[in-house]
């Protein structure tokens, strides 16, 4: 351990980075789809809380930006049931660093396809969350999904997240530097999901800019 350890800077790796590394190697993720994604993603919290829909705290963040890294990872195993067996993968495998609990959440999030399988898989360890717990974890399970919907054909178009509020109504406005019509087809399939968090009804408008 002494040899890790030059001039009093620690230069051990960071056991929880490291760990998710290992994932991702293992189940050959995307890295370029999972950094663009994790900058969408963290631009919706950035909105959502400025507009005070939500109070999404660091932890939050945390629990969020790790399942991104491993989001639909089953998929390397069946496509069809991708969703199962993320779950399974990341609630059973030994992440270092991370409690179970955590894990487990980090698990829901990554796997999150809809109400009725977030139930299934969380039913034998209900004891362990509260109900606002369950509820936050939802919460980010839906939009961790809308925000890989965001890159859907993986071309990284979509580039800039602003989300502005009139009255009932809410505006997703997102910048794009080229044609985003799969990205537009995608988000719609997530609209119902996110009208029902925010009990608003949402309008998105893809902009293209030459530019970014």
């Amino acid at each position: 351990m002494e040899e890790f350890v030059l001039n009093g800077e620690k230069l051990l790796p960071n056991v929880v980075d490291k760990s998710f590394g290992d994932l991702e190697k293992d189940y050959e993720v995307n890295i370029n789809h999972v950094n663009h994604v994790k900058v969408l993603v963290n631009q919706l919290v950035e909105q959502i809380n400025l507009n005070d829909l939500n109070q999404i705290k660091s932890e939050d963040i945390l629990h969020l930006n790790l399942g991104e890294r491993v989001y639909n990872i089953g998929q390397y195993i069946d496509e069809e049931s991708s969703s199962q067996h993320t779950f399974y993968l990341l609630s059973n495998r030994t992440i270092e660093g991370l409690s179970h609990k955590d894990r487990l959440k980090v698990a829901l999030i990554a796997s999150y396809k809809n109400k009725n399988s977030f139930k299934q898989y969380v039913k034998p360890f209900l004891e362990w969350f509260t109900a606002d717990e369950l509820k936050k974890l939802r919460f980010l399970g839906i939009l961790l999904k809308f925000a890989n919907s965001l890159n859907a054909s993986k071309r990284e178009v979509v580039k800039r997240i602003e989300l502005k509020i009139n009255d009932d109504d809410l505006i997703l406005q997102l910048n794009c530097i080229e044609d985003a019509t799969v990205e537009e087809i995608e988000s719609e399939k997530h609209k119902k999901q996110l009208e029902k968090l925010f009990n608003k009804s949402i309008y998105f408008y893809f902009e293209k800019h030459i530019s970014e």
